[in-house]
């Protein structure tokens, strides 16, 4: 009999933990479902038993039986919710077993017998009851099955113990419900030893293992659960001592009435408890008193604090509903900006936006808090003398939110926070009893709150790690230092804003920009120099620490601070760069906005500048061993590898942005009869001088190299063909002046080529520039020449070593048919180009384009011996003067046949002027007997012409010179080539250089180095 009562009696825990645990979750409403049915079972068990039902025995027997087969089923939904997360409607057919029960029974099927005289009860269930049993068996076997195969494939250990203890749960159960239907089981009680078995070892499941997420609810009842077994123990012992001291019986029956009599008076006393205190609390607190229940709920049912806005926002808004405050506040430490400030608040009115406080970290309130556990009112602030140095902004916001009190939030003598409270709706005071529960949820949470906010600055810190290892990864992957700046620069706006950054090294009184990186212009320029005094890159050199201006507008210290605000900077933080003990320059970092840096930012800052110093120093060693492996040691001047780079990057740079850049050559004239004579050390001292003489002509963003022995060249940024001849006299004079007075006997010659009007290549201008050169020393040297826009006078393959003397009389020719007529020069570099473009276009091999680039500008060279008349002349030519014309092919070729290295330019020059369908001359070749090269140079020089004024005929529109070459197609020119030609010009092969303009003249002066007269351009015509 006692076991049937334990079982009820453990049974109502979890029972008890379900009821008062909302809402429900499908699995705990499962459990509910099964466990009032199990306490029914054990306590009609216990009252048959205490013979409580005599005279209906039968009955009792029949709907213990039914509350049996209803607890296996309702345990059955428990088990399949577990093994498989969810019901089928085949596990709804549990019930037919219920209803199959309840036949039996009604029909007097079963039992068969109860017999209850004696102090054992026999009951005979009669066969009615195997299948019963083997249905229940069959579907808990079942259920035992899911389980075991969700057991296996589970690989969450909470999981696999809660499924553990619902598998040895099952099996006590059935053993205890099998043995049951024996004689023994019947006398003993089995079936109820394993409904206690189950009853505990759910409990304990929920209490260990979490078989339900109901903790709190748990401990409640555990509590009220022992204080009833301590009471019931008490009331047995002092019952039995009644029966001695009054000399009367045991009996169950009283026992049980009066237990039942005392229980019902302590629901009722709790009943009515609850309902005189929520009145008296109603009438007396009013709205306010839910509120405070919910807020007492709030306080022992949060155990930890996963968001703290989240979290805060809840606490604030049960605090002043609870209190009637109008705005309450929650102020935690602040990782951006140091002291603490708000992190969530609350206001009753929601028109009413509570302003943020913020509570300086050198505050007296701050201080104040720190040292005391009692609440800081508004009157304290206005009369304490502590609070006379408060400063005047942080009094003004605390007077504009109209805060009243404050209360520390502390964790073991530690300030966590602070809750700020603004005055009540009603103008009245805080009572001690909401003090006391507005003390009593800040003690519950003060070490939660503060655990979450050092989480949030561990995490806040290791983000802020992976930054910094991320931007010194950026900072070391590459040498150059400019090109990891930039890189470094757009990663660290990820956590700092960067509208301007630099690092600046100190030498000696200057301040040198290494690195820099602007999203708009820049005062300054990589590289370029200022005054170190008085810049905010001194200060943190000398004070070893950084400076934050938050806004240059309102007030700024530095001299640099006019142009920083000039190019719209308002904030700005200087870091020192320290190396070895001693500050080597700063890193500066600057905004658009004012006021853009918090102190986390700073000190994140601060760190950066104190790690980047050796990547710094590095790549400067790195750029000092470049610097030496681009300087020639002799003369101090950039190598000739560095000069081939430098001339590509204007080249570039002249190609993206535009604008024009000069290129000198320089030959030293006599060098080697000098340096014969006198030996190589005072060959390499002449060297050294001149190149002094060199950089002290130029400026200082111009740049001078040794090209090789004693050739030298300057780069002149921004300067066109006039000003770059300007500098090469000025540099010719001022060696020349210097070499007389030490009788040296050497002088210079140079030349000049512009870009883009002489070349727009590397080669183009080396070339064009050494031709020039050239020319000045044939001429007799110590001059300076400006072959203007000639982009070679030489073919592609001749080098400087292959100059001869008949090349250099090909250059006096001409220049003498430039003499006799202007328009034959200028034609004939109209010509190579749209000649050597057309090659190009149909694919003509390397060796045909070198001996057409030459063909093409001394195609016309035998006009030298064509009278001066005919080649000027604008009325129409007479046959004979039309005759002497003709003659100039087989002229040309004359002249040049004899020449090495221009013998295989004679097809091309003779048969230039050969027509396709042989109507052309000298010899009226047709088709493909006329040289390819000279179809080609036929093509390039009537398109040249058409598309240029002569005195004789307007200069044709490309358009119409097209349609004039695709008219002539097949009887002057080559078809194929006439349609390749058409195309590579429709497609922007052929860029469109001259189209219905006047040709400037290209002057090289002969006899002398003097500039030529207003520029020396002048119009002409052919």
């Amino acid at each position: 009999m006692i076991i049937p009562l334990l079982a009820t009696a453990v049974y109502m825990v979890p029972l008890a933990v379900l009821l008062i645990t909302r809402p429900w979750p499908k699995q705990g409403l499962l459990f509910l479902v099964y466990l009032i049915p199990a306490m029914l079972y054990s306590l009609a068990d216990f009252l048959f038993r205490a013979e409580v039902f005599a005279n209906h025995e039968r009955i009792a027997v029949k709907v213990i039986i039914c509350l049996a087969i209803l607890m296996i089923i309702q345990f059955h939904f428990v088990l399949r919710s577990y093994a498989t997360s969810r019901l089928d409607r085949m596990a709804f057919l549990a019930y037919l077993i219920l209803a199959a029960t309840i036949i039996l029974v009604a029909t007097d099927f079963m039992p068969r017998l109860v017999d209850t005289t004696g102090e054992t009860s026999t009951i005979k269930y009669g066969v009615g009851i195997i299948p019963i049993v083997v249905g229940a068996l069959a579907l808990v076997g079942h259920d035992l099955l899911l389980l075991r195969r969700r057991f296996k494939a589970s690989a969450q250990v909470m999981e696999r113990n809660q499924l553990t203890y619902l598998l040895l749960a099952t099996l006590v159960g059935a053993a205890g419900m099998i043995t049951s239907l024996t004689d023994v089981g019947t006398k003993y009680a089995t079936a109820h030893i394993g409904v206690l078995g189950v009853a505990l070892i759910i409990v304990y499941a929920i209490a260990a293992h979490r078989l339900m997420d109901v903790g709190a609810a748990l401990r409640r009842v555990l509590v009220f659960f022992w204080l009833t077994v301590i009471i019931g123990v008490a009331y047995a012992v002092l019952y039995w001592l009644a029966s001695i001291a009054f000399d009367f019986q045991w009996q169950v029956k009283p026992i049980a009435a009066s237990i039942g009599v005392a229980f019902l008076c302590v629901i009722l006393v709790y009943l009515a408890h609850s309902f005189l205190r929520e009145a008296v609390e109603g009438l007396f607190v009013g709205r306010k008193h839910s509120y405070r229940q919910q807020l007492h709920e709030f306080i022992s049912t949060t155990y930890g604090i996963t968001d703290l806005d989240a979290f805060g926002q809840e606490l604030l808004t049960l605090i002043c509903r609870s209190t009637d405050s109008r705005q309450a506040w929650l102020i935690v430490p602040s990782l951006e900006r140091g002291g603490l400030d708000t992190r969530a608040s609350y206001s009753l009115d929601e028109n009413d936006a509570p302003a943020q406080i913020r509570i300086r970290e050198d505050s007296p309130i701050h201080t104040r808090l720190m040292n005391q556990t009692e609440p800081l009112s508004k009157l304290d602030l206005q009369i304490l003398p502590e609070f006379a140095s408060l400063w005047d902004e942080e009094r003004k916001e605390i007077e504009t939110a109209g805060i009243d009190m404050l209360f520390p939030i502390r964790n073991d003598d530690r300030l966590a926070g602070i809750l700020a409270l603004s005055r009540k709706r009603r103008r009245a005071i805080l009572s001690l009893e909401e003090i006391d529960l507005i003390f009593s949820a800040l003690n519950r949470f003060a070490a939660a709150i503060e655990k979450e906010s050092m989480r949030e600055e561990l995490q806040a810190k290791e983000e802020e790690l992976v930054i910094f290892n991320r931007l010194m990864s950026i900072l070391s992957s590459s040498m150059d230092i400019q090109e990891a700046f930039d890189r470094f620069s757009e990663e660290l706006e990820k956590v700092a804003p960067v509208d301007w950054a630099t690092i600046a090294l100190a030498e000696g009184n200057e301040l040198v920009f290494l690195a820099l990186s602007s999203t708009s212009s820049s005062p300054w320029q990589v590289d370029q120099r200022i005054p170190l005094a008085g810049t905010g890159a001194e200060w943190v050199m000398t004070h070893h620490k950084s400076l934050y201006e938050p806004d240059l507008v309102k007030q700024s210290r530095f001299v640099t601070a006019d142009k920083h605000t000039r190019q719209g900077i308002r904030s700005i933080v200087y870091l020192p760069l320290v190396s070895g003990g001693r500050s080597i320059g700063s890193l500066t970092v600057a905004s658009n906005q004012p006021g853009a840096y918090n102190m986390r930012q700073v000190k994140l800052l601060e760190q950066l500048a104190t790690h980047i110093t050796t990547p710094i120093e590095n790549s400067q060693l790195y750029h000092q061993a470049r610097e030496k492996a681009r300087v020639d040691e002799l003369t101090t001047l950039f190598n000739r590898r560095h000069f081939d780079e430098r001339l590509k990057e204007e080249l570039t740079r002249q190609a993206r942005y535009g604008g024009t850049f000069s290129l000198l050559m320089l030959d030293l004239d006599a060098f080697k009869v000098y340096n014969d004579i006198f030996g190589h050390p005072a060959g390499d001292q002449l060297l050294r001088e001149v190149s002094g003489l060199i950089k002290a002509c130029i400026r200082t963003s111009d740049q001078a190299f040794r090209y090789g022995g004693d050739e030298f060249a300057v780069i002149l940024p921004h300067i066109d063909t006039d000003a770059a001849y300007h500098v090469a006299e000025r540099v010719r004079q001022t060696i020349a002046h210097q070499m007389q007075l030490a009788s040296t006997g050497v002088a210079a010659s140079i030349g000049v080529a512009n870009c883009p009007e002489d070349g727009t290549t590397a080669a183009d201008m080396v070339t064009v520039a050494d031709t020039a050169l050239y020319y000045a020393k044939y001429n007799g040297g110590n001059r300076t020449y400006l072959p203007a826009k000639v982009r070679s006078t030489l073919p592609v393959e001749a080098t400087r070593e292959t100059r001869s003397p008949s090349l250099a009389a090909i250059y006096a020719l001409t220049t003498a048919v430039d003499a006799k007529d202007h328009y034959t020069y200028t034609h004939s570099h109209q010509v190579r180009g749209y000649a050597l473009a057309l090659a190009e276009a149909i694919g003509s091999p390397p060796d045909l384009i070198s001996r057409l680039s030459a063909a093409s500008l001394l195609h016309d060279i035998g006009k030298i011996g064509v009278s001066d008349r005919i080649l000027t002349t604008k009325d129409p030519l007479t046959e004979d003067e039309l005759a002497e014309l003709r003659t100039h092919p087989r002229l040309g070729v004359t002249i040049i046949s004899n020449m090495p290295g221009l013998s295989a330019c004679v097809p091309a020059i003779l048969h230039h002027h050969e027509n396709y369908d042989g109507s052309g001359y000298p010899d009226g070749l047709k088709g493909e007997a006329i040289p390819l090269e000279a179809r080609i140079l036929c093509l390039a020089n009537a398109f040249a012409d058409m598309t240029s004024y002569r005195p004789h005929h307007d200069a044709l529109s490309w358009d119409e010179a097209l349609e004039e070459i695709t008219r002539c197609a097949g009887s002057q020119f080559d078809p194929r080539l006439a349609r390749a030609f058409v195309e590579a010009v429709r497609s922007g092969a052929i860029a469109k250089t001259l189209e219905s303009e006047k040709l400037e003249e290209i002057q090289v002066p002969v006899a002398n180095g003097a500039a030529p007269k207003n520029g020396g351009h002048g119009g002409h015509g052919q």
